[in-house]
């Protein structure tokens, strides 16, 4: 039997008085949203739409596409909140919307019986707007139900309407009022009810409250041994938790099977900061890959677990809270890498159920993750993570996957190791991906003997450091190689003209658009003179620990400019190989393969494909990920000729996604394919080059 996806759906995304006279006016959800703040450095925050944008649900036309979107990527329907206090109902807008209109997906309602507080609660402080329960009220709850409930598109078990309700055990007297809804449906010519309660503070069993089954609800249930000690970093006055998702996914994996009706549940990640600060729970280590696989195995037990009995179904918390970070809806970090997990999920044959159990072990052995998600470390021993998390203060990195990460590069961490090794005794191991080519491209070293004047060095430097890196670069070729620096900062431009190079020409320019703006805008022309480019710039990712942002740097400026006659290795393969265009380090040891797609470019690129007459491929993509790399310049003729400024580049404002540079990255991977031409990956640990870029797969 077909087990059905429903995720929880919240309509708090438009304009209402009472959210005005509460907190302001014009207050929506996108206002929690839009101004959260990270809380330790690398905490990812905010959260900001891509696709659907900042929509508002006062209109129909964000619902529409939300639908067709959720089908798309295997979501069978959405479970509304259901917004009803004592005959007052409350967000009702988009639900009556949806309800009038011809959308096309299955949907089913959640009663959110509790209380409105200002600290976002459900609690019994600072009410806003109460709960209550006066005799009878069945009658009135019912009769606002009912339009709904007969709708065709609503969903059904056994032919009778389902029904969750978030707190049913806050009933005066639930088990009556159950069976009185039942009644009515009944009455109605519905059947009844199929009566879900959600799995929220302490309920056990259906039966103790006279419900058809329970729902599970992550993440209330999280174990408490998936408690986290605070990361380097955080608010003095924090008054939250911090919580280790895959720890989480495998406590949902190994719970007993119950002996009533029970529906799986899952969330793609959970972050509440936006709504309550420095009180936040926060989940760290979330992936789209643990995700798929919590996803999976839900759907794997529902299935096996419904063989005899009513339609199977799995709830997802949820579609939109992303004032609580769980979102299935593109944002610009991610773009549709959690709605691809549920497509991948939903379309993988069904797998014996303990078989996912043990796939789900084995991937939540690995506590460590960067703040991209990539899994890097192993702990087998979970009880030395607080232990591993003090010794990370002393080598002053902010986090502990960094420095076991990066423990073998820096002469502190191998101190460190040195001391721990016999301690630890192989608790820990770093991670790399096992990725290997299908095969390595053959190289010449047939040169011709002025190549060097085919090849023009572009580099933009904003960040400090960089000045001395460069005038080893300058000197380790000849004259002929020329060089070409744009900086926006007078006293870089003034000491590198002080170092006297013949072949260094320096622009003062503005820094907009990252590296790609000053590119672009000041060395486009300039770059269509030589036949070979390469570009390098002074990287710095704000967002991640300064250890993380020198190892991303390093793994591409090193590969391209120091490694010793690198360049000439470039340039006599690119000869070899004339449908060759572009060339760059592998650095999926820091970057997870899932990066590597149009994320919150999406929109931006179908446009520009679509001007320019070229075929857009599809995800997955390969592309230089940090913008550095040495090209064909022949080969992007459409780019460097397209005439920027930089009125094209939005001014910086820490974006990780989503602007015009990071479309222009994306694009000097996938013009060369759209084009029939290849890619030239340098495997540092191996020192070779590949043309297969089957990396980004996974």
């Amino acid at each position: 039997m077909k087990t059905k996806i429903l995720a929880t759906y919240l309509p708090q995304f438009h304009r209402i008085e009472e959210n005005s006279k509460w907190w302001g006016a014009g207050f929506t959800e996108w206002t929690n949203v839009s101004r959260a703040r990270p809380l330790f450095p690398g905490h990812y925050q905010p959260h900001i739409p891509a696709d659907l944008g900042f929509y508002d649900l006062s209109t129909l036309g964000p619902l529409r596409e939300q639908a067709e979107l959720a089908r798309d990527y295997g979501i069978d329907g959405f479970n509304f909140y259901f917004y009803w206090f004592s005959g007052k109902r409350i967000l009702e807008k988009p639900l009556e919307s949806f309800l009038e209109s011809d959308i096309a997906i299955e949907f089913s309602l959640c009663w959110a019986n509790e209380n409105w507080t200002r600290k976002w609660d459900g609690g019994n402080k600072e009410i806003l707007l109460e709960q209550g329960y006066e005799k009878g009220f069945e009658e009135g709850l019912f009769a606002d139900l009912l339009p709904y409930l007969r709708d065709s598109r609503y969903v059904r078990i056994d032919g009778k309407p389902i029904l969750s309700i978030y707190k049913v055990q806050e009933l005066p007297n639930p088990i009556e009022s159950l069976q009185r809804l039942r009644m009515l449906a009944a009455e109605q010519g519905l059947g009844g009810l199929h009566i879900i309660a959600v799995e929220t503070f302490g309920l056990q069993t259906p039966e103790d409250v006279g419900a058809d089954a329970m729902m599970e609800f992550p993440p209330s249930g999280t174990p408490p041994e998936a408690r986290l000690p605070a990361p380097e970093g955080s608010p003095p006055d924090f008054t939250g938790q911090f919580w280790d998702y895959s720890t989480l996914v495998r406590h949902a994996a190994e719970k007993k099977d119950k002996e009533f009706i029970y529906y799986r549940g899952v969330m793609p990640s959970w972050d509440n900061s936006p709504r309550v600060g420095s009180a936040a729970n926060v989940f760290l280590n979330s992936s789209p890959e643990l995700f798929r696989l919590w996803l999976e195995f839900s759907l794997s037990w529902s299935s096996a677990k419904a063989a005899n009995r009513a339609q199977p179904l799995v709830f997802v918390n949820a579609w939109n809270e992303w004032a609580e970070g769980a979102h299935l809806e593109p944002d610009l970090r991610n773009g549709r890498h959690w709605l691809e997990a549920v497509r991948q999920a939903k379309q993988t044959i069904l797998t014996p159920v303990e078989e996912i159990r043990k796939r789900i072990a084995k991937s939540t052995d690995a506590l460590g993750y960067n703040y991209m998600g990539e899994e890097l470390v192993a702990i087998k021993d979970r009880s030395l993570l607080g232990l591993l998390q003090s010794l990370s203060k002393e080598v002053n990195f902010n986090n502990l996957k960094h420095v076991i990460r990066l423990w073998g590069e820096d002469k502190t961490g191998r101190k460190l190791l040195t001391s721990l090794r016999s301690a630890l005794n192989g608790v820990v191991r770093v991670r790399y991906r096992a990725w290997k080519p299908r095969g390595y491209l053959r190289e010449s070293n047939v040169l011709e003997s002025n190549w060097q004047s085919n090849v023009l060095i572009t580099c933009h430097i904003y960040h400090e450091g960089y000045t001395q890196r460069l005038a080893t670069l300058t000197q380790a070729y000849s004259d002929q190689m020329q060089f070409l620096v744009t900086t926006s900062k007078a006293d870089i431009k003034r000491d590198l003209d002080a170092l006297g190079l013949v072949n260094l020409r320096v622009i003062l320019t503005m820094n907009r658009g990252r590296n790609f703006g000053p590119l672009l805008v000041d060395a486009a022309s300039e770059m269509k003179k030589f036949k070979y480019v390469v570009h390098l710039h002074s990287k710095k990712s704000t967002h991640s620990s300064l250890a993380f942002s020198q190892a991303w740097t390093d793994a591409l400026w090193s590969p391209l400019a120091e490694n010793p006659k690198i360049l000439e290795r470039f340039v006599s393969l690119f000869e070899l190989e004339p449908d060759l265009a572009i060339g760059y380090p592998l650095i999926t040891n820091l970057i997870h393969p899932r990066h590597f797609g149009w994320a919150g470019n999406y929109d931006q690129a179908r446009s520009w494909h679509k001007e320019n007459d070229i075929e857009m491929p599809n995800d997955p993509i390969p592309f230089p990920a940090g913008g550095m790399f040495f090209m064909r310049t022949s080969d992007f003729q459409v780019i460097l000729e397209h005439g920027w400024s930089f009125e094209d580049f939005p001014p910086e404002s820490g974006e990780l996604d989503g602007t015009t540079q990071h479309l222009i990255e994306r694009l000097l991977g996938t013009l060369p394919i759209s084009l029939g031409r290849r890619h030239a990956v340098y495997i540092a640990e191996k020192d070779r080059f590949t043309d297969d870029v089957s990396y980004v797969l996974g």
